[in-house]
């Protein structure tokens, strides 16, 4: 183990909680961090929010949700160009599909289905009912045309320009950093 982290570009972590209660994974985490190797983490598993040990550790990085077979197949292509901006050229990464690297075997199981799909068709009572249910009901008037192909595509612009979303959100909705924030953890919990 420390000899495959010694001779890594990058690790990958697979965030859920059977890696935070595996001591093997602990100590391979800690030892890519204590030797400066980039980290970058793949949620695994749904609804699950990384802490303890796990969370200081991976707590500020970028990471990528892989919790259901669309969105291991959108965030693949991402994920590549993480690892290439960590440092490694396009030549160096294995150049193995989405399909050989993420089958629907490499899911857990308790994750398969993906309420992605679900989103997609929502009408814009269900993003107000969404709204109501994440106490961010003052914002049914000013996203009343919002539905859930928006909602997604809401999802997708944050993750592409965060800077952008965040600032459309204060100019576009008049959100505070407050409001901004239970925006997004709303939208995060979507899992899109």
């Amino acid at each position: 183990m420390a000899a495959a982290v010694e001779n890594s570009a990058v690790v990958l972590v697979a965030v859920s909680q059977k890696y935070k209660n595996s001591n093997s994974c602990r100590t391979e985490a800690t030892y890519a961090y204590t030797k400066k190797k980039p980290i970058i983490p793949l949620i695994v598993e749904s609804d699950y929010i990384a802490d303890g040990w796990l969370g200081a550790l991976i707590g500020t990085f970028k990471y990528f949700k892989l919790t259901c077979e669309s969105s291991v197949q959108n965030e693949f292509r991402n994920i590549q160009k993480e690892i290439k901006n960590r440092g490694l050229s396009e030549d160096n990464v294995n150049p193995a599909s989405e399909t050989q690297l993420f089958s629907g075997k490499n899911v857990p199981s308790d994750d398969v289905d993906c309420p992605h799909s679900s989103v997609l068709g929502w009408t814009a009572d269900d993003v107000e009912k969404w709204l109501r249910d994440n106490l961010m009901s003052d914002y049914n008037s000013c996203m009343k045309e919002v539905n859930g192909e928006i909602l997604v595509q809401m999802v997708k612009l944050s993750k592409k320009t965060p800077e952008f979303f965040y600032s459309q959100l204060k100019m576009d909705f008049g959100m505070n950093l407050v409001e901004i924030l239970k925006f997004v953890n709303a939208l995060e919990k979507l899992n899109i």
